[in-house]
């Protein structure tokens, strides 16, 4: 597929040029590799950023289960007779 960017200045042009060059490629591939790589780590902030919301999301449930574990150890303590200092 191609792509046409228009209005670019001449001194942008000139440094991508530039940096192609230095890597011995053609303006065209290293502007391909650039995109490329660009779609590649927008595609990683993307899972990076649900990896995030999932962690969050599963410290929030533990935190809950722990209390809810706490709540049921003290309700057989209770039950059972036992209070704190023999524990």
């Amino acid at each position: 597929m191609d792509i046409i960017i228009r209005n670019i200045g001449k001194e942008y042009v000139k440094a991508i040029d530039e940096k192609a060059k230095a890597l011995h490629m053609s303006r065209n591939e290293f502007l391909n590799r650039y995109l490329i790589g660009y779609a590649h780590h927008r595609e990683a902030l993307g899972r990076e950023d649900r990896l995030e919301k999932f962690l969050n999301e599963t410290q929030q449930q533990m935190l809950a289960f722990t209390m809810l574990m706490d709540m049921m150890t003290d309700t057989l303590r209770e039950l059972s007779g036992l209070d704190d200092d023999e524990s």
